[in-house]
C-alpha cells in the first residue's frame, strides 16, 4: 500500500514536498532547497492524517541527492 501526498511549500517557485507511505515507512521526498523548517511545517500540518493511516509507523528523513 502506497500513498503519495504533494504539498506546495513554496508557491512563488512552485516547489512541493511529497509524503510517500507505505507499510513499513513514510518517506519524505523534498527539494534541496526546501527549509528543514518548511519540512517540519508540512509534518505539522498532516500529522493527524499521517498518525490515522500508520499509528505505528516509523518516520525516517532521508536527503538524497
Amino acid at each position: 500500500m502506497k500513498f503519495v501526498l504533494p504539498t506546495k511549500i513554496d508557491r512563488s517557485k512552485r516547489k512541493s514536498i511529497s509524503i510517500v507511505i507505505n507499510k513499513d515507512n513514510i518517506l519524505i521526498k523534498a527539494p534541496l532547497r526546501a527549509s528543514e523548517t518548511a519540512i517540519k511545517q508540512v509534518l505539522l500540518n498532516k500529522q493527524a492524517w499521517i498518525e490515522n493511516l500508520l499509528p505505528k509507523s516509523s518516520i525516517k528523513l532521508e536527503h538524497k541527492n
